[in-house]
Formats: C-alpha cells, structure tokens, sequence
C-alpha cells in the first residue's frame, strides 16, 4: 500500500535548506526563518521511514506526533481546551483513516494519548484491530483555556480583548484567564516528550494529540522560541509528523515526514482557527 503523502517536507540532514524544502515548506505557511532550523531528510511514503526502524539504535527514538479526528467545536472554531468534545462522524472516519496508515508502523510502537476525549478516541479508533495498549500522560493535555473555553475567537475578541490580543500578536506572552500560558504548555510538551523518548529508545512512539500540543512539541523539537509562534502552521486534524530524536532530545533531530490530506472545508476551519483578524 503507497499513502499519499500530502504535503512533504523535503531537505537535507544538516542546518542547511534546501530550495526543495523551502518550496515545501512556503506552500503550507512556514516562513523562511522557521526553517532555517529546521532539519529534515527526504522521504516520499510512510513505508520509507518505516524501514528505517531496524537502523534506529539504542540511541535514538522516532516519534510519529498525529492530530486527533474533527470535532464539530473544531467547524464552529470554538476553544476546546481541556472540555470533554468528542469527535463527530467525520471525525470517526478520519481516524479509520489513519489506523490504515498507521498500521505499518503499529508493532514497532507503543502509543501515548491525551486522555481527553476527542484524542482518546482517535487512539481507540487506530489501535482497534490491534493488540495495543493506549497509554495516557496528562502533560499530552491540550492548552488549558480557563475562562475562554467554549468560546469562538469572535467572542473571546468582544469579551477578553487583551487575551485575544496576546494571543495572536505576543503568543510568548498569552496567558489564559484562569488558565495557562504557552510557556506552561512548552514545558509540559516537553516534559511528555522526555518520558516518552526514555522509554522508548531503539523504538518508536505515536502520539495522538492536539493542536497546540503538537505545536509545541515540534518547536521545542528544533528550538523555535515562541516569538516565533506563528511562523508554524497549525497542523490539521489527522495529520501526521514524524521526528527522529536522540537520547538527549539535542543535535540530531530530524524531521521526517508530514502527512495532511486537506479538503476545502478544512483549509478553512485550520485558517478560522487560526486567523489573526478574529
């Protein structure tokens, strides 16, 4: 079976980018600074990395970060946060989805999921014709939103002017009323990323998480400050990507690969997300 790959991320081992993954990397929104850092290798289908396991060594740990299926708080563009949203019909088949995709690399991994629910159940759906073991870490959580949960960017901007404002135009600043900061979120995404990379070195790991999780664990993967926030896209749901890590999660990491399949209707809900102008 060959997946589609969607968007991939083209370039060469070292600091140095490539022209072909400038290209790449420009077309889904990441800006030219961004990639500057950001290490990659060349690899067409998930069946390539796949092949690689055997090479791994005790030292390193190929981590695949996957976004959970849709949710219909994700069409309304309403903050979910750490609310129990479960996924809607479409997103139950995209999980479908990626349990096909996924199913290669199942018995070289061990799977980790946020134990909220829209994630939890995606990791069901995949790990269902499986004998795998999905195991839960909190500090997977999604941002915790406090007071702006439940809420659409529209309202958040009428009602919490200066969250809105932090949010999209000083991210390394945004702190949630009631709740947490961006800062807060990098520290346990990296926290999460430590215990899972020690355990499970020679190996792989899948992580069925959220958005900003995901985010941020991909810029602590490669040192983007949080300035830097928004020169990286939000990944849509379902999507996949795959970073090799080193014991010491420093130098030697690479990105892999990245999966998204994305129909009109969810170019749109990723760019309501994240729109500056709400």
């Amino acid at each position: 079976m060959k997946i589609i790959p969607g968007q991939i991320y083209l370039g060469q081992k070292l600091g140095r980018v490539s022209s072909t993954l400038c290209h790449a990397t420009s077309r889904i929104g990441i800006t030219p600074s961004a990639q500057k850092v950001i290490s990659s290798a060349k690899f067409q289908t998930l069946e390539e990395v796949v092949q690689k396991f055997p090479s791994l060594g005790k030292n390193h740990c190929l981590v695949f970060i996957v976004r959970h299926g849709q949710t219909d708080w994700n069409l309304d563009g309403r903050l979910q946060g750490w609310e129990p949203v479960p996924l809607n019909d479409k997103g139950k088949d995209q999980c479908n989805i990626l349990k096909v995709i996924l199913a290669p690399v199942l018995p070289f991994c061990r799977i980790y999921s946020s134990p909220l629910e829209r994630c939890f159940n995606s990791a069901d759906i995949i790990t269902e014709d499986s004998e795998k073991r999905v195991v839960t870490l909190d500090d997977l959580k999604e941002i915790h939103y406090g007071d702006l949960a439940k809420h659409t960017w529209d309202q958040v901007k009428a009602d919490y002017p200066h969250a809105h404002l932090m949010f999209h135009n000083s991210p390394h600043r945004f702190k949630a009323p009631k709740g947490e900061s961006f800062i807060n979120l990098r520290q346990r995404a990296d926290k999460a990323v430590a215990h899972i990379v020690s355990e499970n070195l020679g190996r792989g790991a899948v992580i069925v998480g959220h958005g900003w999780n995901n985010k941020a664990i991909f810029m602590n993967a490669f040192g983007l400050p949080l300035h830097q926030f928004w020169e990286i896209p939000l990944a849509p749901n379902i999507a996949i990507d795959v970073i090799l890590f080193n014991r010491q999660r420093t130098n030697n990491k690479l990105w892999l690969f990245h999966y998204s399949e994305l129909s009109k209707e969810d170019q749109a809900v990723t760019a309501k997300y994240e729109s500056r102008d709400h």
